[in-house]
């Protein structure tokens, strides 16, 4: 009788602990999700803003006149520095850590900052990104 009394306590004890361990599981499954989903969404709102930003710096007049002019062959280095002195002016007015160039193409010129990326990573994130091209 004793013995049948503590093999019943094990498979008690045995059964709670599956179940206890099987909710904890699926608690902090739930609260990784959870940690996971609001990373995501933080990554995503700050690439929509730097969208923003990167579609209202090239409706700039003075932006496209320099780009323009910087297309130019005639206008050689110049045009090529005023086009350097947006980027810096940009990259200091948003505090961003560095700003690149790019053409329709994702052919990459050499921003601003010190931290710029690689054009290794940057085609990375153009592969990654919803419409595959820059906006």
């Amino acid at each position: 009788m004793l013995i049948a009394a503590v093999v019943a306590i094990v498979v008690a004890g045995t059964i709670e602990y599956r179940f206890f361990t099987k909710q904890l599981a699926a608690a902090q499954t739930g609260a990784l999700l959870s940690a996971a989903e609001l990373q995501s969404n933080i990554v995503r709102r700050h690439l929509e803003d730097r969208r923003a930003d990167a579609l209202l710096l090239s409706s700039r007049e003075r932006v496209r006149a320099a780009l323009a002019s910087a297309e130019d062959p005639a206008s050689g280095a110049l045009a090529a520095a005023g086009v350097q002195d947006l980027l810096a002016a940009t990259h200091r007015v948003y505090g961003y850590h560095a700003v690149q160039l790019f053409d329709r193409t994702w052919a990459w010129s050499p921003g601003s900052g010190t931290r710029s990326a690689s054009l290794a990573s940057l085609r990375t994130c153009a592969r990654r990104s919803p419409r595959g091209r820059p906006s």
